[in-house]
């Protein structure tokens, strides 16, 4: 045996046992030769991969596209290392469709021009992938109103959290506003939930433009929204706060084409945090605070400090 056959052994052993599949294609789009990695990516044995024109290794529907694009690659062979080409939908022998990544090797032998084609199998990392934006979508609808797109009790309990832990450090106070929409049963009843739900969506919107980005808006349930200030000043400021948001709600005068007449009560209890503050209590106060806005006439807000509420308020 000479150095040759040697070498020409050695070799086709190394391209045998390479994890990534390879097919030699000439200008025809017939394949040549053809890895074990190639035959077992696409369940085909040698001699059947060699009888194969590339295009019956793609799917009937997409194999006009496909042959397009061939047609302009031979115009202008050149490399497209793994990595920099687009995934591909290709179909295995035994019917089954796999997503695969291939690189592109113009070559010439004894003056024929031939693509090498390197492919591997990336189904599993397909999959992987549609499974990650699976559980995002999974994620932020946990944490999302489904409607509003509004962080939902959950969420908003955290992030009232996390703006509590701040105001310890900064000493400063946050304020809680309750927000309830005063006759929003009577517009499902009159004009239908899907005016009442475009409606959740316009306060939504009107209450979204009003906040910092420190600061935090959600929707509990219902037509009840939920607001929390950092540092928002004196109990005037909160006041005049208070007043402006139910002056945008109470200019909301149609909802897609439906005239309308709505307003809010609002709650709001501002306090200095510590360690020990739990958020549902201040919540449950700036609730009452609101009832006590809709006893006095609706369309009002009640604004309290800590130290002016008793305890069983």
């Amino acid at each position: 045996m000479t150095n040759l056959e040697i070498h020409k052994g050695s070799l086709l052993s190394i391209i045998n046992a390479s994890p990534v599949g390879m097919l030699l294609v000439d200008e025809d789009g017939k394949a040549v030769f053809t890895n074990r990695s190639a035959e077992e990516i696409f369940a085909a044995d040698h001699d059947e991969l060699l009888q194969l024109h590339v295009s019956d290794l793609i799917p009937h529907a997409l194999r006009k596209g496909h042959d397009k694009l061939i047609a302009q690659y031979l115009q202008n062979p050149c490399a497209v290392r793994m990595g920099k080409s687009r995934e591909v939908v290709a179909l295995r022998r035994d019917g089954k469709e796999i997503t695969i990544e291939a690189g592109l090797s113009p070559i010439k032998i004894n003056n024929e021009r031939y693509v090498l084609v390197s492919i591997i199998d990336v189904s599993d990392r397909v999959k992987l992938r549609e499974l990650e934006i699976i559980n995002k979508e999974l994620e932020l609808a946990a944490t999302r109103d489904v409607l509003t797109g509004l962080p939902n009790r959950r969420l908003m309990f955290k992030l009232i959290e996390n703006q509590k832990n701040l105001a310890i450090r900064s000493g400063s106070k946050i304020t809680i506003m309750f927000v309830d929409l005063d006759g929003f049963k009577r517009v499902n009843d009159e004009h239908g939930h899907n005016i009442g739900d475009a409606l959740l969506c316009e306060v939504a919107k009107r209450l979204g433009a009003q906040i910092r980005k420190s600061d935090v808006l959600g929707r509990l349930a219902g037509d009840e929204f939920l607001m929390c200030f950092t540092d928002l000043g004196s109990e005037l400021d909160i006041r005049l706060m208070a007043d402006h948001l139910l002056d945008i709600i109470a200019d909301i005068d149609e909802v897609k084409g439906v005239p309308l007449h709505i307003s809010a009560s609002i709650g709001a209890y501002s306090v200095d945090v510590n360690a020990s503050s739990h958020i549902e209590e201040l919540v449950k106060r700036a609730d009452q605070l609101m009832y006590e806005a809709k006893k006095c006439g609706k369309g009002r807000a009640v604004v309290k400090e800590a130290g002016q509420m008793s305890d069983n308020a």
